[in-house]
């Protein structure tokens, strides 16, 4: 994945920050369990769009949230031969989220 964000400073202890992805990466599905076991690899791409917001409780201490929308490039599709069945389709939009903390250090 590879992204770039804006960064907009807002306060002296708030930062909102909206970024734009592209990701690129592998979907595989195995199915050991079966009589005719069977392994597909298929490629992932897809457009991403996110908002950062970021506030800092200490000068080396913040606290983040991001939300933002996934939309793959390719719907993929993993079925069965024997019974005949979808197994997994790739969604039109994916919707992710994150919480987490940061700490940075000034080196001189």
């Amino acid at each position: 994945r590879a992204e770039g964000c804006a960064r907009m400073v807002l306060t002296s202890s708030f930062v909102l920050a909206p970024c734009a992805a592209l990701e690129i990466g592998i979907l595989s599905g195995t199915t050991p369990e079966l009589q005719r076991a069977g392994h597909a690899v298929s490629r992932w791409t897809a457009g991403a769009g996110t908002v950062r917001a970021g506030w800092s409780l200490l000068p080396w201490l913040a606290i983040e949230m991001e939300t933002g929308l996934v939309v793959p490039f390719e719907r993929t599709r993993f079925g069965l031969v024997s019974p005949s069945r979808l197994v997994y389709r790739a969604p039109n939009v994916l919707f992710e989220g994150g919480f987490g903390a940061s700490l940075s250090a000034r080196i001189d």
